[in-house]
């Protein structure tokens, strides 16, 4: 047997392997046998792993041509299909412009959607690792724990989650990609806030249900917009969102780890990956701007890209006829009256004027603040109306003065109340004996 080189050999454009040109170099030897008369055609067959009739072509080439004829003919030669050193050096020279951290896959995308270079991922990576671009990484380790099954209806459970970031990089301020994700076919809804507060939370919910419909759960973590984390032992108390749920007859499932809800958080990662890159593309820097971006191009072109198909065609989605979700999706807080119509909330005076003869003083008023901002008062389901004041009035009016003045007790109930007069008093049963 001979001694086969480590070393590649270059094929114009190709390379053989050590294990290729081993088994080139062996042929090579035995067909030499074969033609010397050191070996017969079975023989040789045997030790090639060929049939006899292969045998006989191969030793009949040798004959001809020796033994740079038992090679591929285009051996030496560039491919036809062989794409051109300015085409990759454009390629690179571009990436290396616009983002030095694209992967393959965004990198080929992008290459085609910007300056019409049409390549496989696989070429990508290839320039991108010869360029010192990217590093060749090993095969990920197998994943010991098993991932849960998705659910089989669409509108079964989503999954609600924000992903702080530097979003914008360099360009703007930090804030939070708020992402709500159904768990049965991947498909998102998102939107950028300053924070992942209960208001935000409040409007990605309710632009999901109005296009999508009421889900049966919203499974989320134990973050303080879904959960009272303080004094709350037995679990009856709850946030504005988990009251709002609750209204809808949405099951609010908190999630015990990280894991449990994996599938946004590599939703995130995604986003981390691909989202920044497409917003420095565009040159946006604030959250007005991404959020029309997210809405115009990104949402659909993402959800067409990484959704599925459910397990069951069955939409499971639950319809939002006879919910208010302008009503619902508020910042609730009860107050109580004054005797002079007065409610402060917010370190701001409101004087109650529309249906006014409804509320008692003292009455509880549950005020409302919508999502846009704007107030609304009610009592039950009665609206009533208001207007801000600056200060407390001073009321002059004996009338209007004694209407909101608790009434005076007479002569005869102080007496009874200040226990003067009992039912087992003499001085009742006096009186009940004379008459009064």
């Amino acid at each position: 047997m001979l001694k086969v080189s480590t070393n590649s050999v270059s094929k114009g454009g190709h390379s053989m392997n050590k294990d290729t040109m081993a088994r080139h170099i062996e042929r090579v030897a035995v067909i030499k046998n074969l033609k010397d008369g050191k070996i017969k055609q079975s023989i040789a067959a045997l030790q090639l792993s060929l049939s006899v009739r292969q045998i006989r072509r191969i030793h009949k080439k040798y004959s001809q041509g020796g033994a740079i004829a038992l090679f591929h003919q285009n051996m030496g030669k560039q491919s036809p299909r062989k794409i051109s050193s300015e085409v990759e050096d454009r390629a690179i020279g571009w990436i290396k412009a616009n983002g030095s951290d694209f992967g393959p896959t965004f990198a080929q995308e992008k290459l085609e959607e910007y300056i019409n270079i049409k390549v496989s991922v696989g070429t990508v990576r290839n320039w991108l690792i010869k360029s010192g671009l990217l590093k060749p990484r090993s095969k990920p380790k197998k994943n010991l724990f098993e991932r849960r099954k998705r659910k089989a209806f669409a509108g079964l459970m989503l999954q609600v989650d924000g992903s702080p970031h530097n979003w914008f990089e360099d360009r703007g301020e930090r804030c939070a990609l708020l992402t709500v994700i159904d768990d049965a076919t991947g498909k998102i809804m998102a939107r950028f806030a300053k924070q992942e507060t209960i208001s935000d939370l409040m409007i990605l919910l309710k632009n999901y249900i109005e296009l999508y419909g009421r889900p049966h759960m919203v499974y989320t973590d134990h973050g303080a917009p879904y959960k009272v984390n303080i004094n709350n032992q037995e679990g009856d108390k709850k946030t504005q969102l988990g009251r709002a749920l609750e209204e809808l007859n949405i099951e609010l499932v908190h999630a015990n780890s990280p894991q449990a809800k994996g599938r946004i958080e590599r939703n995130h990662a995604t986003h981390q990956d691909r989202l920044i890159k497409e917003l420095r593309l565009r040159n946006i820097a604030t959250i007005e701007a991404a959020n029309e971006y997210l809405e115009k191009e990104y949402l659909a072109q993402f959800n067409q890209k990484f959704s599925i198909k459910p397990a069951r065609e069955q939409n499971a989605h639950r319809s939002k006829k006879n919910y208010n979700l302008d009503l619902i999706f508020t910042l609730q807080e009860e107050r109580i009256m004054q005797n002079d119509g007065i409610i402060q909330y917010k370190n701001m005076l409101f004087q109650i004027t529309k249906n006014r003869i409804y509320v008692k003083p003292k009455g509880k008023i549950i005020i409302r603040e919508h999502l846009d901002g704007s107030l609304s008062f009610w009592l039950d389901q009665i609206q009533l109306g208001y207007e801000q004041i600056d200060e407390r009035p001073t009321i002059e009016n004996e009338a209007i003065q004694k209407a909101f003045q608790p009434r005076k007790a007479s002569e005869a109930n102080k007496r009874w109340n200040s226990g003067i007069y009992t039912r087992t008093s003499p001085l009742m049963m006096y009186s009940k004996k004379k008459g009064e």
